[in-house]
């Protein structure tokens, strides 16, 4: 039970109690209400024009999903992380899981590239926010989080952070391949498989929970490399992600992921949904086969 998966189960509450009380479950009143609570924390003499700056570009669903407390910490790190492109940060950690965050430059693929890192320092990735905004100077970052283990103790994957940083930093700058990093194709003992219980692969694209974005749900088995895999596919299929949710029960995962055509719309080509239904499964028995 993670900061993040305590927040969404308040929001659910809190929008399931309004919904049938025939309240909105969200508008400005709630966004600015949030604001307020971040606002009332900031400390005198801090830069309050970022903080400004920094609420009003992150979505508004950024804020439903995180506490108060947290976006302070996440506004004091994104405003040091725009010097620095990758910038990873440790948020939190609770035994055995650590809570990271990455700040990067937004391009194509960033997500891909980013989970290629965490798959190449076998990092378990439990769940995830992913966001784009536009820092002070304009151009536009990524601000992802990430809740992770690789063993049994924070402070062993803590350790690893800094190789993390400096795997990512060569992925973006182009010195090494993403894929070859994220599926240990570069002379690194491969992983062990073990058996593990079965999960049906589903993958369900929606059109109605989002205005401006086509959502797609995949669920299936964990593997190794999967977020790198899926956010690889649908970045070949043309498609940019603007928000994606992680999660992971077990061996049973369920990532979605918010995604735009090339105009920024949403896709109701049926071909082309099915085009794309046909390479997210492709691309899941792959990593199976190892191909």
């Amino acid at each position: 039970m993670t900061s993040w998966k305590r927040r969404m189960l308040d929001e659910l509450y809190v929008s399931a109690d309004r919904f049938f009380a025939g309240a909105p479950t969200r508008g400005p009143g709630r966004s600015e209400a949030a604001k307020a609570e971040v606002f009332a924390l900031w400390p005198n003499g801090e830069n309050t024009a970022f903080l400004e700056h920094f609420l009003s570009a992150m979505p508004e669903r950024y804020l439903y999903a995180n506490e108060p407390e947290a976006i302070i910490e996440h506004a004091r790190f994104a405003e040091k992380a725009q010097e620095v492109s990758p910038n990873i940060r440790v948020l939190s950690t609770s035994d055995p899981y650590v809570e990271l965050c990455v700040v990067a430059d937004d391009r194509p693929g960033l997500l891909a590239m980013i989970t290629a890192a965490l798959s190449h320092a076998k990092f378990k990735v439990f769940s995830a926010q992913i966001y784009s905004w536009a820092g002070t100077d304009g151009r536009s970052r990524s601000f992802d989080m990430f809740w992770v283990r690789s063993g049994r103790e924070a402070d062993a994957t803590v350790r690893l952070v800094p190789s993390l940083e400096r795997d990512l930093g060569m992925v973006i700058a182009g010195k090494v391949d993403p894929e070859e990093l994220a599926t240990g194709t570069r002379g690194e003992v491969k992983w062990s498989v073990r058996p593990t219980p079965a999960v049906a692969t589903k993958v369900n694209v929606d059109n109605r929970s989002a205005t401006n974005h086509t959502v797609i749900e995949v669920i299936t088995r964990d593997r190794r490399a999967l977020l790198y895999g899926l956010s690889s596919t649908l970045q070949h299929a043309g498609l940019s992600i603007s928000f994606a949710k992680i999660n992971t029960e077990g061996e049973r995962v369920a990532d979605v992921f918010y995604v735009a055509d090339e105009l920024g719309n949403q896709l109701h080509d049926q071909a082309r949904i099915d085009e794309l239904t046909q390479r997210i499964m492709m691309t899941i028995s792959r990593l199976d086969t190892g191909g």
